[in-house]
């Protein structure tokens, strides 16, 4: 009872006051008697105990390498199973394969039944002898390969001769459509051929009159070439006669120039020679004059225009014309000739003949 008391304190402590979430008080026992035992019987006990564990242990140690062998037996018959699988499946892919070869080279040349039997058909007994031994451990498969063989080369063979007949009728009604457009071809290349043998007829006439006409206007041109080198040709003559006419004239006309420069110097000449004179004569004549002037009341200004009178202009050219000289001018001074008269005479000479040079440049550029 005390135990039990202390027991259910303890709960209470632990739960009111130190407030332990979770606490549970100790159950009762369950067996009457006492709680303990001698530490002799507690050592049997366990060994026993241990005893028991360890026959169980052998036990379970027995039974787990039982397991393990049966499972090795097992596992060996497999593998066996499965060796014996695989050389079998090789001895039977060997088989197929020489099989199939057999059937392509030519020795087994036919599979059929007989009497619900399957048979294969070789070449001749000895190929049999020779082959049969190596198909037989796949002789079904042989068998099977055979037939579905055979089947395929049937319809091959028959769908090669179908190709083979509607070959033969497309190409029959490709040479009956070959006739008909090779028929057509013709007779439009002939239609076409007459078309280009007229066109040309048409075409070679009108090139030989175009030809024809390409003659005349090349005669045309031809003459006309001709004519333009003739003009040409006249013209270079005409034009160097006009040069060699200018070069002349240019010529004359420097050699006229010349004789007016000599004519002008000499008439430079001759007036200075005539001033002279005139200064001399007018002095000689002064006293003789005044005095006659005066006897017969006639003033210096009718003298002069008296000496006027005696000279006329055509006098004074003809004087320049034919080179006038000091004893010309000598005469004139004498005759009352003034030298105004002679440069005015001299003036329009050389006036003209300038005119006439500027007029025949013109006409030689024209």
């Amino acid at each position: 009872m005390q135990g039990r008391a202390l027991q259910t304190a303890f709960h209470e402590y632990l739960r009111d006051v130190v407030g332990l979430a979770g606490v549970k008080r100790g159950s009762p026992k369950r067996l009457v008697g006492n709680d303990w035992m001698p530490a002799e019987q507690l050592d049997i006990e366990r060994r026993q105990e241990a005893v028991a564990a360890a026959e169980i242990k052998v036990a379970e140690a027995g039974r787990e390498a039982s397991a393990k062998l049966s499972e090795a037996e097992r596992l060996r018959q497999v593998i066996l199973a499965e060796k014996q699988a695989a050389t079998t499946a090789k001895q039977h892919a060997e088989a197929l394969q020489r099989g199939m070869l057999a059937f392509a080279s030519g020795e087994i040349v036919g599979a059929n039944e007989r009497s619900g039997k399957q048979v294969l058909s070789f070449r001749d007994v000895e190929t049999k002898e020779k082959v049969y031994p190596l198909v037989l451990p796949a002789f079904d498969a042989v068998w099977r390969f055979v037939v579905k063989a055979m089947d395929r080369i049937r319809d091959m063979l028959k769908s090669a001769a179908e190709d083979k007949e509607q070959a033969a009728k497309l190409r029959l009604q490709a040479d009956q459509e070959a006739t008909e457009k090779r028929q057509a071809a013709d007779a439009a290349a002939t239609k076409v051929f007459e078309d280009a043998q007229q066109a040309a007829g048409h075409l070679l006439t009108e090139a030989t009159a175009l030809n024809d006409a390409a003659l005349l206007e090349k005669k045309k041109a031809k003459e006309a070439t001709d004519a333009a080198n003739m003009a040409r040709l006249a013209a270079a003559a005409e034009r160097s006669a006009l040069q060699d006419e200018r070069r002349d004239h240019v010529r004359a006309e420097e050699e006229t120039l010349n004789s007016l420069r000599l004519q002008h110097d000499d008439i430079r000449r001759a007036k200075a020679e005539f001033s002279l004179a005139q200064t001399q004569i007018a002095a000689k004549m002064t006293s003789e004059a005044i005095q006659k002037a005066a006897e017969a009341l006639v003033t210096p200004q009718e003298v002069q225009r008296a000496a006027e009178r005696l000279i006329t202009p055509d006098a004074i050219l003809a004087a320049a014309t034919a080179k006038v000289t000091s004893d010309d001018v000598l005469k004139a001074a004498q005759r009352s000739v003034t030298v105004e008269l002679v440069e005015d005479v001299i003036a329009k000479r050389v006036s003209a003949a300038q005119a006439a040079r500027m007029t025949q440049g013109r006409d030689l550029g024209r």
